[in-house]
């Protein structure tokens, strides 16, 4: 939860990791008819994916289908990638 301006506001670009698979906990979860719980979950998801995020990255396609998908297996952010960024903020600030 992010309780500060939105992220499509403060950065250019914003990229979402989506690493859980929500839809697998429903049927888990036995409170509420299943129907219910998956359309409450794809809205849900959907809905905040689309609102904050430019791209969604899944780490697999067992995950349910999102706004602006890729499939991309992701394990932490290496250097390399903060250079750039550090490198960008910097150049952008010179500007």
């Amino acid at each position: 939860f992010h309780s500060g301006q939105r992220w499509p506001n403060l950065f250019r670009h914003v990229i979402g990791i989506v690493h859980t698979n929500y839809a697998d906990y429903m049927e888990i979860d036995q409170t509420l008819p299943l129907e219910l719980k998956e359309g409450s979950v794809f809205a849900a998801s959907t809905l905040v994916c689309s609102a904050y995020c430019d791209v969604n990255v899944k780490l697999s396609d067992t995950i349910m289908p999102l706004p602006n998908e890729v499939t991309c297996n992701v394990h932490g952010v290496r250097s390399e990638f903060l250079a750039i960024g550090d490198r960008s903020h910097r150049s952008a600030e010179g500007a």
